[in-house]
């Protein structure tokens, strides 16, 4: 077993801006704002974050066949591209689910870097734990922070994986460039987000309205709460495939190949290899 660090991928200047007590579970950033971020747009993205949480405090009492089904479109994903290897950067990743499908060395690193800390410190609700369970007994660390400001060194990654999180960051092409230089030369990338298609193809962000149902009768009093708040979408961005493709390009990637996953689903990933 190798005496690496996880705090070797991190540039040393970056250091004294995170709290490492409790690493390598937990990396705590001091300051839980994006210094550059524009007043209005930071407001603005914080009441989308909060939206988003109350979300997936909903999405968290979804049926097992929901979940399971999302499983069995991620393990056909991942058996067309092949697992995760070697260290990896999972922007966006809440409780690190995708360790599922990660091949971990002995001295390799699953990092989620995200800025719900509060996700991480509740951990993933019951039925997570159950139908994830190999994926949550791998290691990883968790680094609070923002994607559009990494603070990992260059070329520090073997794969870069942004699942579900473009669409509420406050700067998506600079989530994609910081992560695109945090890859090793002939890294990879995957991307994973719903879009609207390739020429006005519809997409559908709700859930079926069966599975909404019993998720109302399940929780009442959330949904309740969600109706007195009124049905505000989460995300902060919207894109369609030429467009997110667009920016991957512009950030660098090379390779871009477009894969949809899951039938009737708007979701596509998106899987690159750096130059």
């Amino acid at each position: 077993m190798s005496d690496r660090s996880v705090i070797s991928l991190f540039r040393e200047e970056e250091l004294p801006r995170y709290d490492l007590s409790r690493t390598p579970a937990l990396v705590r950033l001091l300051d839980d704002r994006l210094p550059d971020a524009d007043d209005d747009l930071w407001r603005r993205w914080g009441s989308f974050q909060s939206e988003f949480l109350d979300w997936t405090r909903d999405r968290a009492g979804v049926s097992p066949e929901y979940v399971a089904e999302s499983i069995a479109r991620l393990a056909e994903l991942f058996e067309y591209r092949g697992p995760l290897e070697g260290d990896v950067l999972d922007v966006g990743g809440g409780w690190g689910l995708l360790r599922r499908w990660w091949q971990a060395g002995g001295d390799s690193f699953f990092v989620v870097h995200d800025p719900a800390l509060e996700r991480f410190l509740s951990g993933p609700p019951p039925l997570y734990r159950e139908l994830y369970s190999g994926a949550l007994e791998r290691p990883m660390t968790f680094v609070a922070g923002f994607g559009e400001e990494l603070p990992y060194r260059d070329a520090a990654f073997d794969e870069f994986v942004c699942a579900a999180t473009l669409d509420h960051a406050l700067d998506p092409q600079r989530v994609l460039v910081e992560g695109r230089r945090c890859l090793k030369p002939g890294g990879r990338a995957l991307v994973i987000l719903h879009c609207a298609g390739f020429s006005g193809e519809e997409r559908t962000l709700r859930r079926p309205f069966g599975v909404r149902l019993g998720s109302a009768l399940r929780h009442p009093l959330r949904s309740l709460k969600r109706l007195l708040r009124g049905s505000k979408d989460p995300h902060l961005h919207h894109f369609t495939v030429e467009g997110l493709v667009a920016l991957m390009e512009e950030a660098g990637f090379t390779g871009v190949e477009v894969r949809p996953y899951g039938e009737g689903s708007g979701a596509r990933a998106f899987i690159a290899l750096k130059a």
